[in-house]
């Protein structure tokens, strides 16, 4: 009732993205199952202003020079170039909102590390974010009109990662001209740490089960980026 357009969203699971672009005349493409995305009726409005933007031109990114930055990619044959956002035309809930990421593996060593987290998170919110923009603008390479925001979320249930991503333009070639923008939130702990069992000495309980060192402020994140767009 607080915030009616909450009940314009939709989540989903099982979906596949697919997404294409060159880069330095490299063919590259995300593409597959991803985390739970919540969809929108509504896109996120730009976070970043056009003055921000226009001054991305400027920045000069980083380099691996002389190792390749595709180096660790799986390199497959490409017989297709697809682009797709895993909906069919005239979905309502068309515009993705935020990625949910739960790595939840019993045994901790199965677990992508934090950084690794970060970077599927990264990956798949910029794939969502430029099939969204090729249905919108078309494949031509362009800096947007209007700014495409993707947002991720990832955890292990105590460890959460935040992500904001910034789609500003599709042309990805080369290192000129405006950049994509990406805000991050790293190792923000809910919890300090979750006792299952109570611990006993001499037959007196000395500490219950429960949560100890529970930090709001991660949950106040949390319930930001679900509420963005919404107040």
């Amino acid at each position: 009732v607080k915030w009616p357009s909450l009940s314009k969203r939709m989540l989903a699971r099982n979906y596949r993205i697919s997404a294409t672009w060159e880069r330095e005349s490299i063919l590259l493409q995300v593409r597959g199952l991803n985390g739970i995305l919540l969809n929108s009726m509504a896109p996120i409005p730009p976070v970043a202003s056009k003055e921000e933007i226009l001054a991305t031109e400027e920045h000069v990114l980083e380099t691996f020079y002389p190792i390749s930055p595709t180096i660790d990619l799986q390199e497959v044959n490409v017989y297709k170039e697809l682009n797709s956002t895993g909906f069919r035309d005239g979905y309502p809930y068309s515009h993705p909102h935020t990625l949910f990421f739960l790595e939840s593996a019993n045994i901790r060593p199965d677990r992508f590390r934090p950084e690794q987290l970060r970077a599927k998170m990264l990956m798949f919110a910029f794939g969502n974010a430029l099939a969204k923009a090729k249905v919108l603008y078309g494949n031509d390479p362009q800096v947007l009109e209007q700014p495409i925001v993707v947002q991720s979320v990832g955890t292990d249930g105590r460890i959460f990662q935040f992500m904001v991503f910034q789609l500003n333009t599709t042309d990805l070639v080369s290192n000129d001209g405006i950049k994509n923008l990406v805000w991050i939130d790293s190792d923000q702990n809910l919890y300090e740490r979750a006792q299952c069992i109570p611990e006993v000495k001499k037959r007196v309980v000395t500490k219950p089960a429960g949560i100890y060192g529970f930090q709001p402020d991660t949950f106040k994140k949390f319930l930001a980026l679900y509420l963005h767009g919404t107040v």
